[in-house]
């Protein structure tokens, strides 16, 4: 660790910040928080804003929690300033990144040196320092997006800049902080060369899951919850790196009628949904893709250059939406609210029968449907974060969603696997914080991130939200 004298916060008299109090909200407007919503222009204005405390960091994710949120503080957001420098170093294949970059803006920099990061998640609008707070992550090998830092640098309380390196005590704790330290402003990350997949889809009962997804590089799918609870029907995504050699199968044709009728049948499909009205019919439709779409299988292999090539892998195409109609009209992710968490992949299948079972149960007697599926994506390495979800082991992560009014069914959802399963370990950015998490992260690092919090903010100048002060006994 080191300390720098990097910034000397200006005076106050030399900064006027103009911060007026307004409504926040988090991501699909769950939750808000009444905040002095503060954007800057450069590392100086930031210190200065640090110093002076009351202070949170929002706009970097795009946290379903409202974990960012505080009432009453000079909230910085990062989505919305201007530090957006890239720096490539190509003597170590590394990249600098300030905390506005997005995910999507540092893809098409590494793209152009020949580059990618080593996994991601499939919301490229979130900033690259968000992502790796909250612990964002896609599946495989090196899943969690922040196992690729080699160095950060944050402010202390007083404005002053701090840097840690990989290897350093307290450097397994901060990179994955879900806001405990805050800001960060700039991140090294190691970067790889570009790489080819061959991108499998199919849709086949769970059982089968295992004899599909030999020899793979990664895995995700996508379980029916209305389907047959004893053997769920999955929509399975299985990745292969291959050569660099094989042609990228071409996108899709795009009709001119037929193409903007499809998009037109999904908006309103989920128009309808959105307001509950179709919720009552999603097992009768999980019935009927289970009779009609067993047996479907899809195979694309991807362009080397493709910016998001996990989860949307036609060549070169700069959308998240999955690739086929079917996989789109089952995507959630602006539509449905949200809750996740990671299960030791030996007992996945157990967790996940056990939710299609309380699901099952809560349609039968409270009027509540999970939305669309449940999804799964499997991160097969072990971290050296404290905080990740893959801390102790190989995990699968679990995401859940349900219409925005239900959202407190997930919470009951998540009380009932955390009571049986007693190794769950929290998605920073999407679970319901809970003390009943310790049990599986140990108190002894939530003290130590606890004291590492005291160190650097003593008198409590960067704010925290009200389920991450009672999570860490503030």
């Amino acid at each position: 660790m080191e300390q720098s004298d990097y910034h000397n916060p200006p005076t106050k008299a030399k900064l006027k910040l103009k911060a007026k109090l307004k409504w926040l909200t988090s991501w699909l407007k769950v939750f808000r928080a009444k905040v002095r919503l503060i954007t800057v222009r450069d590392l100086a204005e930031l210190a200065t804003v640090v110093s002076r405390g009351n202070y949170s960091v929002v706009g970097a994710s795009h946290s379903y929690n409202g974990i960012q949120l505080v009432d009453g503080a000079n909230a910085i957001h990062f989505g919305k300033s201007k530090l957006r420098d890239i720096k490539y170093l190509p003597d170590t294949g590394e990249v600098e990144v300030a905390p506005s970059v997005t995910v999507r803006q540092l893809k098409e920099f590494l793209v152009t040196k020949g580059r990618r990061l080593a996994n991601s998640g499939s919301y490229m609008e979130q900033t690259v320092i968000g992502a790796l707070v909250t612990g964002t992550h896609g599946y495989g090998k090196d899943a969690i997006m922040a196992e690729a830092i080699t160095e950060l640098a944050f402010l202390d309380g007083s404005g002053r800049e701090v840097v840690l390196r990989k290897g350093d005590e307290e450097f397994a704790y901060i990179a994955v902080s879900f806001g405990v330290v805050a800001p960060i402003i700039r991140l090294r990350l190691s970067t790889r060369p570009l790489q080819q997949y061959k991108v499998s889809i199919r849709i086949c009962p769970l059982s089968q899951k295992a004899h599909f997804s030999e020899a793979a590089d990664g895995i995700a799918y996508a379980l029916f919850p209305y389907s047959n609870p004893q053997d769920p029907v999955i929509m399975l995504t299985v990745i292969q790196a291959t050569n660099n050699d094989l042609p990228p199968t071409p996108a899709p044709r795009s009709w001119p009628i037929v193409t903007p009728l499809g998009t037109y049948l999904i908006r309103y499909f989920w128009a309808l949904d959105g307001f509950r009205l179709l919720r009552g019919y999603r097992p009768w439709l999980h019935k009927m893709i289970e009779r009609r779409a067993v047996g479907i299988n899809k195979e694309v292999v991807t362009d080397p250059k493709d910016l998001d090539y996990l989860y949307d892998p036609y060549p070169l195409t700069a959308t998240s939406r999955p690739p086929i109609v079917l996989q789109q009209i089952f995507d959630p992710t602006y539509t449905g609210f949200e809750a996740a968490f990671f299960v030791p992949i030996a007992e996945a299948e157990k967790v996940l029968k056990f939710i299609v079972e309380i699901a099952h149960e809560l349609s039968e007697q409270d009027d509540f449907f999970l939305k669309s599926v449940i999804g799964v994506r499997e991160i097969s390495s072990k971290s050296s974060l404290v905080f990740a979800g893959n801390y102790q082991g190989p995990v699968v992560a679990i995401d859940m969603f349900s219409d925005l009014p239900d959202f407190p069914w997930l919470g009951e959802i998540q009380r009932r696997v955390l009571r049986r399963f007693p190794n769950i370990r929290p998605h920073w950015g999407k679970s319901i914080i809970s003390s009943a998490f310790k049990r599986s992260i140990g108190t002894e690092h939530i003290e130590k991130l606890r004291d590492i919090y005291r160190k650097y903010y003593p008198k409590g100048e960067l704010r925290l939200s009200y389920d991450v002060e009672l999570f860490l006994d503030l």
